[in-house]
């Protein structure tokens, strides 16, 4: 993916951060596969390419924000639907990255960002607000060519989520053709079941973390 964000970036280019535009690809090329590595264990491997393929792009086509039926507005009134775009699409924060690190490089007068002698400005009047991007960042008006990188965090969260999620899975799928005891008996013996507790906390933990990455207002 770190190739294809090359390309883009000399086929295309940007006003922007080369950078944030690379690694940019290279997070949807993490979240994607992470999804890969789930449905691997509970998929038939016949089917998984397909299955993958169908359900990344349905997801980032109707709840990535660019299009209908959701958009961003719709993502950002809507607590639930933010949480449900955030977890499921994979094109959720790349579209956004993409979009936001250009516009936020542009002039002062574009109103999409404001000087330190602008601070008046009613945030209803502010381009960013108008055209419901970047909504939970605290500098969004703040102007920089060095791309915009507030949606790395839950995109790297949620695709570690999902692997450790997979990681626990191997576990509980198909233990007969792993040659190991059946699952409720595995649960009397008392490490099995400490180990058991640990993944499921450090993935409540994990999904909770990244869920306030994009859920609540912040600035970095």
């Amino acid at each position: 993916m770190g190739i294809t964000g090359l390309f883009c970036a000399l086929l295309r280019g940007t006003i922007s951060s080369w950078y944030a535009l690379i690694f940019n690809f290279v997070l949807l090329g993490w979240v994607s596969i992470s999804w890969s590595f789930l449905f691997s264990i509970i998929m038939p491997r016949k089917n998984l390419v397909v299955i993958t393929g169908v359900f990344l792009s349905t997801t980032s086509l109707i709840l990535g924000g660019a299009i209908p039926p959701v958009e961003y507005e719709q993502i950002y009134s809507n607590t639930y639907i933010e949480i449900l775009c955030g977890l499921l699409a994979p094109s959720r924060f790349f579209i956004e990255t993409f979009v936001v690190s250009d516009l936020k490089c542009l002039p002062e007068q574009t109103g999409f960002n404001q000087m330190e002698n602008s601070f008046n400005l009613p945030i209803e009047s502010k381009s960013f607000t108008k055209c419901h991007l970047g909504q939970r960042d605290k500098n969004i008006g703040s102007y920089s060519c060095n791309g915009w990188y507030w949606g790395f965090l839950p995109t790297f969260l949620l695709g570690l989520t999902i692997r450790v999620c997979a990681g626990a899975l191997i576990h509980i799928v198909d233990r007969s053709q792993q040659t190991k005891i059946p699952l409720l008996k595995a649960l009397k013996d008392p490490k099995f079941m400490l180990v058991a507790v640990i993944f499921f906390l450090t993935i409540i933990g994990l999904l909770c973390l990244t869920i306030s990455t994009f859920a609540l207002e912040r600035g970095w």
